[in-house]
């Protein structure tokens, strides 16, 4: 009977996939040989099976199982049913010890004789001694946790805890917020075959159309030159075409590979919008594995394609207002996160427009919040070539060449990391070199490391695409420009300035330095909306759970649709105060808290000294004191004073905190920072996050004297 209740609650369990089968397999493995040297050490010949030591483990564990298992049977099926997917290797381990010390607890009083004969009164100590042992030695580190520091804490989880690595994740729930695909914006084709011959032989140009590729935007028609045609007669033709053609700019292609023939690109009469959301639902985008797969577009056939950025390894975007270069952008991030959790990818936005990425301000995969502050900017990509220099001594420590080699050869697990900068341009002209150099290193660089940048720029000059900045990035994507200079600074060809805009783009991938024209997928600015509220909602559900134990979705909606999501997550933002007293409002009257306001926006400060995950390269930063700052007649500067009581009543502080409350700059509120971390009344720098602040309200006074 016993066995068949052991058999059945496997059998159970293995349906229900709560245990896996070389696991069973194993402790019975062990079950079984223990029994067997038992009755090896046990065994004398001619002896009875009864007296022999194994046989009597056997019976009395056979008996013990069976009147557990019946008893209790029901109640064991339901915890294996509720418990077991989450209980991992050692636990399975604790419960077979257990079995065999209650065993051993319980034998002296149902005995055999030979057991009394040979050991007598002594078996009660001896055996109820061992069977506590064995349940002290099992379950030692929870009768001692509450000793345990958090340190120890830590590698005691790791060492009992199964270790699993981040993996992509495609999040098919997203797709529900794209639009689906039209199919009634493609009109009636004209053939427009016989008349290129035509108008070519116009020009004394002898050939004929062979082949043609019908696209979404443009149809390619592939023409065979006679005998003895310069190529420059036929591309210096392009103008003339376009006037024969009566169409908007027609484009003659250099050779195409392999085939010996000129291509000469025709805008479609009616054109085809290429959505997001069919290129996304594709299933290479949907079964690749890998984390930094995007979605470019389609080809001039209407051939999705795709682009890996690891293998890129940085991106540069030029083009003019309207031709699709920030829905370019878009269609790459929106490809990132639906691929992505912020565990396998973390972005780093700087946006000096201040408008374009802050649409993503709040996803859980930033790494600090947008950056918009042209100096901060400067900042923060010398903190990234830290990361990267952090980086590369792990993996020269670990004895790889790559990320993806160190993710799989430990446990430690480092995301990937990319960098986005929307209007390079203005960076440059305001920053100058101090932001060339960080960026010149990071794109010689940090491909090993998992770190890319995607850089785009609406004035392709030479004074902003330096030679520098182009040696480094052989991946350019170039949408409409006004002139052929344009085109030839960021492509080194002419081409770009014949494009049609609203996503038509010539595109230089990894392999090949002859561009190739693509069709960028269009992606809504509503789309990204609802894309960036769903994943916020999802995440602040997370933190009011954990924060005050209850949620509420009209809440979250409220607070989101009525932009209370930076008061989570930014420290700079304007009017912080007031925001903050207006939300603790709305989530004490919808929660129905019964704390005061003082604590609901305790804890909001909490929420967002934590809202965006730290990674371990931000030890790595130390600022260098560069700026140029007034000198002070004293040891510290005059407003540190106003600054110590401002923090006061805080729990933490930043930099931007005093920039925006005692309306100085940001290199002077950074130097006050300092002086108070000098002065320990804040605490060391940790990356992004907002300093901890070490001042007794009580001391104030004494503080300021001493001062």
């Amino acid at each position: 009977m016993g066995i068949l209740v052991i058999a059945l609650f496997i059998s159970i369990s293995l349906y229900f996939r709560f245990l896996n089968f070389n696991r069973i397999l194993y402790y019975l493995f062990v079950f079984v040989g223990f029994l067997a040297i038992l009755s090896v050490i046990s065994y004398s010949e001619g002896q009875s099976p009864y007296f022999n030591f194994s046989g009597i483990v056997g019976y009395e564990l056979s008996k013990f199982l069976t009147t557990f298992f019946t008893k209790f049977f029901s109640i064991i099926i339901l915890i294996s049913i509720l418990a077991f997917p989450k209980i991992p290797n050692t636990y399975l381990k604790k419960f077979f010890y257990s079995i065999l010390a209650l065993f051993l607890i319980q034998l002296p009083f149902k005995s055999p004789y030979f057991i009394n004969e040979f050991i007598g009164f002594f078996k009660y100590p001896i055996f109820i001694t061992l069977g506590l042992v064995i349940l002290y030695i099992n379950f030692k580190e929870f009768i001692k946790f509450s000793k345990k520091s958090k340190e120890e804490d830590h590698y005691t989880n790791l060492e009992i805890k199964e270790v699993v690595k981040p993996q992509p994740v495609y999040k098919k729930e997203l797709l529900d917020l794209f639009k689906e695909e039209k199919d009634n914006e493609f009109g009636e084709f004209e053939d427009l075959s016989s008349l290129i011959e035509e108008k070519f032989l116009e020009f004394g140009i002898k050939g004929k159309v062979v082949n043609k590729m019908i696209g979404p935007v443009i149809t390619r028609y592939e023409f065979e030159p006679a005998a003895g045609i310069k190529l420059s007669k036929i591309q210096s033709l392009s103008d003339d075409l376009t006037l024969r053609l009566k169409t908007a700019d027609v484009r003659i292609t250099p050779p195409l590979p392999n085939k010996g023939l000129i291509g000469i690109e025709v805008p479609n009469k009616y054109r085809k919008i290429v959505y997001f959301k069919k290129l996304v639902e594709n299933d290479e985008f949907i079964n690749s594995k890998k984390p930094l797969l995007f979605a470019l577009g389609v080809e001039v056939d209407g051939k999705p394609r795709y682009e890996d950025l690891s293998k890129m390894p940085h991106l540069l975007i030029a083009g003019t207002t309207g031709s699709g270069k920030s829905v370019c952008i878009n269609s790459i991030i929106a490809s990132l996160i639906i691929k992505n959790t912020p565990d396998t990818l973390r972005l780093l936005l700087i946006d000096p427009k201040m408008v374009e990425l802050s649409l993503y301000e709040g996803i859980p995969h930033l790494l600090m919040p947008v950056v918009k502050d042209r100096k901060y900017a400067v900042k923060v990509l010398k903190m990234a070539v830290s990361w990267m220099e952090y980086r590369y001594k792990l993996l020269s420590k670990a004895g790889v060449k790559s990320l993806e080699s160190y993710n799989a050869k430990t446990n430690d697990y480092k995301p990937y990391i990319v960098i986005i900068i929307d209007e390079f341009s203005d960076l440059i002209l305001t920053q100058g070199k101090e932001v060339e150099g960080p960026i010149a290193r990071l794109a010689q660089m940090a491909r090993a490391v998992g770190i890319h940048l995607i850089v785009a720029t609406q004035r392709p000059s030479v004074d902003v695409i330096t030679g520098i900045i182009k040696a480094n990035f052989p991946v350019r994507i170039a949408f409409k420009v006004p002139s052929k200079v344009d085109s030839r600074i960021i492509l080194d060809i002419v081409g770009a300035e014949k494009l049609l805009g609203k996503g038509d783009m010539l595109y230089i991938s990894p392999t090949s330095s002859e561009p190739q024209r693509l069709h960028g997928a269009y992606i809504s600015e509503d789309e990204i909306v609802h894309m960036v509220h769903k994943i916020i909602a999802d995440y602040l559900n997370k933190k009011f759970l954990d924060k005050f134990s209850k949620t509420d979705e009209q809440l979250i909606n409220k607070i989101i649709e009525d932009g209370y999501v930076s008061v989570f997550c930014r420290d700079d933002d304007l009017a912080i105060e007031e925001k903050q007293e207006a939300l603790s409002n709305l989530i004490k009257g919808y929660l129905k808290l019964e704390i005061s306001n003082e604590q609901i926006i305790q804890i909001i400060e909490e929420i967002r000294s934590k809202y965006y995950e730290a990674i371990d390269e931000f030890s790595a930063y130390v600022e260098e004191d560069k700026e140029d700052i007034e000198d002070f007649s004293g040891n510290y500067d005059p407003l540190i004073k106003e600054a110590i009581k401002l923090i006061a009543t805080r729990k933490t502080t930043s930099a931007t905190f005093l920039q925006r409350k005692l309306k100085i700059g940001f290199a002077r509120a950074a130097r006050i920072i300092d002086q108070l971390e000098e002065l320990g009344l804040v605490g060391p720098a940790d990356g992004p996050k907002p300093r901890e602040v070490r001042i007794s309200p009580e001391k104030l006074d004494e503080i300021l004297k001493r001062i």
